[in-house]
């Protein structure tokens, strides 16, 4: 749980719901428009849970098809929705391997991207980008993101930033959260992911995309009556943790010390591999570090050796 939970705080006591509509109540709203504040959009639609906040983006955004989604072949989105994309949105999912073994850049994603006004009626117009930051622990660059939220809003396709893990590029120091949400039509951001929520996600837009998007998620029966304790935690993981991303960089120095950790460990790790780029959150060991007990072992005592 987060560091909100290690001392008694509003979250603790206050379980108060009044009169419970589902929307309202709870103090769910108020959670709601906080988080706006803290995101430095118009308003945010508190979610139950984390792929929903991405599947209901994806269907509020877009209308009947055809159309098609772009997005990184390695993204969550493709592997671990069960095909959401498509059986709730009716989107052909275009996925492609970034040309750098990193993230996707404009240029590589522009010979993907198809463009149609449907003149040419056998082709699926790409309506969305979706883009995972991070993804599997590497984080596109602020400037990337940029390049292609601005290419993408002058040929009329919406961008949708899953950001579950958000939270940990910003405490690499990678962009601020303002400056992260300020780009995409949309962002998804995990409320558990390393800050100690209970459950749910905050879907991030202006009020008239979020009040299409509460309509979509009331179709999926996706609403909660009543919401108090997972408000309660929720606000508390947050909203205690002042500056979430810098707060979090408090809490795991190891974050910045992700280079320091990498020429440190390699030449204890028997052959093995660690990465520490600047564009990952974390450093990363080969897949082979952990291949015997005996590995493990010696992993779990250089974790030790690094917290001390």
């Amino acid at each position: 749980m987060g560091a909100a939970w290690q001392s008694p705080g509003p979250a603790t006591y206050d379980f108060r719901t009044g009169v419970n509509d589902g929307w309202n109540a709870s103090g769910a709203s108020g959670f709601e428009a906080e988080m706006g504040r803290l995101t430095g959009r118009d308003a945010t639609l508190f979610m139950v849970f984390s792929i929903m906040g991405n599947q209901v983006a994806l269907r509020t955004h877009l209308g009947t098809p055809p159309h098609s989604i772009l997005c990184d072949v390695r993204s969550h989105l493709v592997h671990m929705e069960t095909g959401g994309a498509g059986s709730w949105s009716g989107a052909l999912m275009v996925t492609i391997a970034s040309s750098n073994g990193l993230w996707l850049t404009l240029k590589y994603l522009q010979r993907y991207a198809v463009i149609s006004d449907g003149t040419d009626f056998c082709t699926c117009p790409i309506k969305l980008i979706h883009l995972e930051v991070p993804l599997g622990g590497i984080v596109m660059p602020l400037s990337e993101v940029k390049r292609i939220c601005h290419w993408a809003r002058s040929n009329d396709i919406v961008v949708h930033l899953d950001g579950a893990r958000l939270w940990e590029a910003v405490a690499s120091v990678a962009g601020t959260l303002h400056e992260y949400c300020a780009l995409p039509d949309s962002i998804n951001l995990c409320l558990t992911e390393g800050l100690g929520g209970e459950v749910d996600s905050a879907l991030v837009g202006n009020k008239a995309y979020l009040k299409r998007a509460k309509w979509v998620k009331k179709t999926n029966s996706a609403q909660y009556y009543s919401m108090v304790q997972y408000v309660s935690s929720d606000r508390s993981g947050v909203l205690l943790t002042k500056d979430p991303g810098k707060e979090m960089l408090e809490r795991y120095p190891q974050l910045m010390n992700r280079d320091n950790v990498a020429v440190s460990w390699s030449p204890k790790c028997k052959g093995d591999k660690v990465l520490g780029l600047e564009t990952m959150e974390v450093a990363w060991l080969s897949r082979y570090i952990v291949t015997s007990r005996q590995s493990l072992s010696h992993l779990l005592d250089l974790g030790a050796e690094i917290r001390r």
